[in-house]
């Protein structure tokens, strides 16, 4: 009398980024394997195993912005160039790849020194000035940034001087 063989299909999903053990191996590609082992009672037992492999999704993106600015990525804020990367959950399950590639473009800066008499007064930024100090205008560069410009005013005392003069009679 023969003993039945036994047989199991067994079916299994994973991500593309994993691996599933059968028979001793670690398998990562799709398909129908097959593994045969030996009962209780010394007969053969087939299984056999449907792989599936679902795709990982990547996506990559640029983002450029002023060197004063932040960027948001997934909650990290961010404000240095470079290629920074996050992985999420896609609607399959598996991991989702995010790759942002950010650029910082740079904020222009001058500065300029104006000195003047006691009195005398300097138009900045829709400001007429009389005071010496630092004073600073922002304005919008070619790259879309800021563009600071900063005066150094510095306004001179009054001087005052007493002079003595005689003079005689007829002069």
């Amino acid at each position: 009398e023969f003993a039945p063989v036994d047989q199991t299909s067994i079916e299994a999903v994973i991500c593309a980024n994993e691996s599933y053990l059968f028979g001793g191996e670690t398998l990562t590609l799709e398909g129908t394997y097959v593994d045969t082992l030996q009962n209780s009672s010394g007969c053969d037992s087939i299984i056999t195993l449907k792989l599936g492999v679902l795709p990982t999704a990547s996506s990559a993106f640029e983002a450029t912005i002023c060197a004063n600015e932040f960027y948001d990525f997934n909650g990290q804020q961010l404000q240095l160039p470079g290629v920074y990367t996050d992985t999420l959950q896609a609607e399959n399950g598996c991991d989702s790849l995010v790759s942002l590639t950010l650029s910082v473009l740079p904020v222009a800066e001058s500065s300029f020194d104006v000195t003047l008499c006691a009195f005398q007064t300097y138009e900045f930024a829709g400001q007429i000035l009389d005071e010496s100090g630092v004073y600073t205008d922002t304005l919008t560069a070619e790259n879309g940034c800021d563009s600071l410009v900063h005066l150094n005013l510095n306004i001179l005392p009054e001087l005052l001087a007493n002079v003595e003069a005689s003079v005689c009679a007829g002069q």
